[in-house]
């Protein structure tokens, strides 16, 4: 029997898509993902990872609406 190849990162061609920065707070870093709230590196660039991550951590979650309630009262931040 011939063994099977092994999948590695760079053969599969992850791509970092620009609406995860809005959606989920990250930027991309080579080939890897920062999460802004709390400056976690996150190593393999897929949305179910990030989806994870952000979805693990409560704060993540309100985080949205801070910035929200912040600019709505204090107009002035823009």
């Amino acid at each position: 029997m011939s063994e099977a190849k092994k999948r590695t990162l760079k053969g599969e061609s992850r791509v970092f898509k620009e609406e995860w920065n809005l959606k989920y707070y990250v930027v991309a870093m080579k080939d890897k993902m920062m999460c802004l709230h709390c400056d976690a590196i996150i190593l393999i660039v897929k949305k179910c990872n990030e989806y994870q991550h952000h979805a693990t951590y409560k704060d993540h979650k309100y985080a949205k609406l801070e910035v929200l309630a912040q600019t709505f009262l204090d107009p002035t931040l823009d």
